[in-house]
C-alpha cells in the first residue's frame, strides 16, 4: 500500500492512476465471490465507484484530466458484468410462481411452509419488496368500503407509508393472495402482532435491541471534562456469528428448495427475491391501458425527480387497483368481486364467523390490538377459505390445513356437507357478479365452465362422502351376521384390510423439514387452541410430547399462574405465562451451559436434566405453589404433575 501511495504522489500525468484502476477493474471483472460464480454487476460497480472516488478525494491533482477515461472505463465494466451474469434477467412469471406455492403447499411439514407460501404471493403483488413484507403488521390489512382489502406497508429505506390493493386471483386458488394470507394466519402456531411471523426476523424487531443506559445530564456533563484525557486504544471486539439470516437470503432459500421440490414441473430457473420484481412489472407492463407511472409507484421505484405534489395526483387508490386487476389475472377496467360473509342469511353468516373465531384463534381472540385482525378482513379471509375449501380437499386431502379445519368444523358442529353448500354459493355469486359485467358471449361460457367445474368438484365429494357411509354400513352389517354365527380369524382380517383400504394415506413425497416450535407456542396450544389437545388429538405422540414440555415449563414459573377460560382475556393470559415460562427455561438453559433450544431438542435437554437430578428443587418448589394453591390449571387433573424426586 505505501508502494502505491508513493506511486500517485508522483504521478506527473495520471497515467499511474488510470493503470491503477484498470487493473482494479479487471480483478474486479473476474472475482469470483460466494459459491464459486462471478460477482453480481452491481457489486462490482459498487466497489469500483466507492474505490475510484475514495482515491480520487486523497489524490485529486489529475482529476479533471482523468475524469472522463474512468467514467469510460465504468462504462466497460458494466458491460463486461452484464456479460458475466447472464442469468440476472431471470424473471417469476405467473405460472411459476404457482408451481412454486403449490409444492410448498402439497409437501407443507409445519405452519412455516403457509408462512412461505403467502411471503411469495404478497411478493408477487408488491414487486419483489420483501423487506417491507417481513414487517407488515396485522393491523395493517384493512377492507375498503366497496370491498378491497388493502395492506399498508412501511418502507425500509425510506420510512414512508404505502398502500397496495389486493384482489382474488381469477385463475387458481394456489396463488390468491387472500386465500394465501388466510392459510399462514389460521396455521399460526401462536399470536404475534406480525403477519407473516418468520423467525429470522427476529434480529430486526425492536424488541431484540437494547435500550439506551439512562444516566442522568449533570454526570454526563461532569464526564465531559475527561474527553480530552488521550484512551487506550480500543480493543477490535470479534463479531459473533448472526444466527438469523437477511429476508432476501430467506426468500432465496424457499425459493431454491421449492424449485427442486417441483422440478418434474420445470419451474424457471436460477429464480431469486428480485425475480419477482422484475417478473411482476413486466407482467404489468403487459397491459397497454395501464400507465408505467403507476407500475413505478406501485413498485417504489424513484424514477422521476418531480416535486413530490405530483406523487398525490399519480399515486391513488384507482391506478393501484387497476395495477393489482391486472397482476390477479383481470381485467384492469373491471372490478372483481370480492367474496365475503355478508353475502350469507344471518344464520349462515354467524355459523361461518363462530368458524372463523376458532380459525384465527391466534389473530381475534386477543385484546392487544398490535395482535388483532381487523373484523372485517377476518371476514374476507373467512369468505375465501370457504369458497376454495373443496378445491384444496381435492389437491391437498391430507396437508395440516385440511386437518386443522376439520378439527374446528367437528367442534362448531358443521358438516363437510354444509361447508360444501356455502362453497357452492359463494362461487356462484362470484360468477354471477362476474357475468353480469361481461359482455361477450365467449366469455360468459368460460365463467359458466368455471361454475360447472367448481360444481363437479363439489359432487365428487358428495359422491366420495356417499360411498364412504355405504362402506362402513355395509361392514356393520357384516359385522353383526357374523357375530351371530362365529367370527373367524379370516373374517377378523378382511375386515381390518378394508378398514385400512378406507383411510387414505398420504403419498410420500421430499417435503420440507418442520420448522420446531418454541416451548411458547406449544404452551399456547396446549392451553388455547380449539379443541383442546387433551380432548382431541389423533396423534399420541405429539399429545405427550406437549404435555411433557408444558410440565416441564411449570417448574420455570416461580410466581405460579391463574388462567380462567371464561375471562375474555384468556388467550393473553395464555401468551403471557407462557413467554414468561420459555424465558425463564432459556436463561436456565444458558447457566447450564446448554444452547438455545426449541420442540423436541428441548424436551429432550429437560429430560437429561430431570434424570440427573438438576430439578429437584424446582419440582419441590412447584409442589409447595400447587399445595398453597398458587396454581390455577384448567387442564385434566392427570396431566398435571408428572415428575418424582430423582
Amino acid at each position: 500500500m505505501d508502494f502505491v501511495a508513493a506511486s500517485l504522489l508522483g504521478d506527473g500525468s495520471g497515467a499511474v492512476f488510470v493503470k491503477l484502476m484498470d487493473r482494479f477493474g479487471v480483478h474486479l471483472a473476474f472475482m469470483e465471490g460466494r459459491g464459486g460464480k462471478p460477482l453480481a454487476r452491481n457489486s462490482v460497480m459498487s466497489y469500483y465507484r466507492h474505490v475510484k472516488n475514495w482515491l480520487l478525494d486523497t489524490y485529486p491533482k489529475h482529476r479533471t484530466a482523468i475524469e472522463q477515461k474512468l467514467l469510460k472505463m465504468g462504462q466497460t465494466l458494466e458491460r463486461q458484468s452484464r456479460r458475466w451474469n447472464r442469468h440476472e434477467g431471470t424473471c417469476v412469471y405467473e405460472g411459476g410462481l404457482r408451481i412454486l406455492m403449490d409444492g410448498l403447499y402439497y409437501d407443507a411439514a409445519s405452519s412455516k411452509d403457509y408462512q412461505d407460501a403467502a411471503l411469495l404471493a404478497l411478493m408477487w403483488y408488491a414487486f419483489g419488496r420483501a423487506s417491507d413484507l417481513g414487517f407488515v403488521v396485522k393491523g395493517n390489512l384493512s377492507v375498503s368500503a366497496d370491498g378491497v382489502v388493502f395492506v399498508r406497508l412501511i418502507r425500509v429505506k425510506t420510512a414512508e407509508e404505502q398502500g397496495i390493493s389486493l384482489f382474488p386471483d381469477r385463475d387458481s386458488f394456489i396463488t390468491c393472495p387472500l386465500h394465501a394470507i388466510a392459510m399462514a394466519l389460521v396455521m399460526q402456531d401462536s399470536p404475534c402482532a406480525q403477519l407473516l411471523d418468520h423467525p429470522h426476523l427476529a434480529a430486526g424487531s425492536e424488541e431484540s435491541v437494547a435500550a439506551p443506559v439512562d444516566i442522568p445530564l449533570a454526570e454526563a456533563l461532569a464526564l465531559c471534562d475527561d474527553d480530552d484525557v488521550p484512551a487506550e486504544p480500543p480493543q477490535k471486539k470479534r463479531k459473533e456469528p448472526v444466527d438469523n439470516m437477511k429476508i432476501h437470503a430467506y426468500v432465496n432459500r424457499v425459493v431454491k428448495s421449492a424449485s427442486a421440490v417441483q422440478a418434474k414441473a420445470n419451474p424457471t430457473g436460477n429464480l431469486t427475491s428480485h425475480s419477482f420484481r422484475r417478473g411482476g412489472a413486466q407482467h404489468a407492463i403487459s397491459d397497454p391501458l395501464l400507465s408505467a407511472q403507476w407500475i413505478f409507484d406501485r413498485g417504489s421505484w424513484n424514477m422521476t425527480a418531480t416535486n413530490k405534489a405530483f406523487a398525490y395526483v399519480f399515486n391513488t387508490t384507482s391506478e393501484d387497483q387497476k395495477v393489482a386487476r391486472v397482476l390477479s389475472g383481470w381485467d384492469s377496467s373491471k372490478k372483481p368481486p370480492v367474496p365475503t360473509l355478508s353475502w350469507f342469511d344471518f344464520a349462515s353468516r354467524e355459523q361461518a364467523l363462530e368458524l372463523g373465531n376458532l380459525l384465527f384463534q391466534t389473530s381475534i381472540n386477543t385484546q392487544d390490538p398490535e395482535k388483532k385482525l381487523n373484523g372485517r378482513v377476518a371476514e374476507v379471509q373467512v369468505a375465501s377459505l370457504i369458497q376454495h375449501f373443496p378445491e384444496v380437499l381435492e389437491r391437498y386431502p391430507m396437508c395440516l390445513y385440511a386437518t386443522r379445519m376439520r378439527e374446528c368444523l367437528m367442534a362448531v358442529g358443521l358438516s363437510r356437507a354444509q361447508m360444501l353448500a356455502w362453497s357452492s354459493e359463494l362461487q356462484g355469486k362470484v360468477t354471477r357478479k362476474d357475468l353480469v359485467e361481461n359482455e361477450v358471449d365467449e366469455e360468459k361460457l368460460t365463467r359458466e365452465e368455471k361454475l360447472i367445474n367448481h360444481q363437479n368438484r363439489i359432487i365428487g365429494e358428495l359422491i366420495a362422502m356417499n360411498r364412504s357411509l355405504t362402506d362402513r354400513v355395509s361392514l356393520l352389517e357384516r359385522g353383526v351376521s357374523q357375530a351371530v354365527a362365529s367370527s373367524s380369524p379370516s373374517s377378523n382380517a378382511t375386515q381390518v384390510g378394508a378398514d385400512c383400504s378406507e383411510s387414505p394415506a398420504k403419498s410420500k413425497t421430499c417435503g420440507s423439514k418442520a420448522l420446531p416450535k418454541g416451548p411458547a407456542a406449544i404452551w399456547f396450544e396446549w392451553y388455547a387452541k380449539t379443541p383442546r389437545l387433551w380432548d382431541v388429538c389423533g396423534d399420541r405422540q405429539r399429545k405427550s410430547a406437549y404435555k411433557q414440555t408444558v410440565n416441564y415449563m411449570k417448574l420455570f414459573l416461580p410466581n405460579g399462574f391463574h388462567l380462567d377460560p371464561s375471562t375474555s382475556t384468556y388467550c393473553d393470559q395464555v401468551l403471557r405465562v407462557g413467554q414468561e415460562a420459555e424465558a425463564n427455561l432459556l436463561n436456565f438453559f444458558q447457566e447450564q451451559g446448554t444452547k438455545r433450544k426449541s420442540g423436541s431438542s428441548a424436551l429432550k435437554q429437560l429430560r437429561k436434566y430431570y434424570n440427573g437430578g438438576k430439578l429437584n428443587k424446582l419440582i419441590e418448589a412447584y409442589r409447595a405453589r400447587v399445595a398453597t394453591e398458587g396454581i390455577t390449571d384448567p387442564a385434566p387433573r392427570e396431566t398435571h404433575d408428572l415428575f418424582s424426586l430423582k
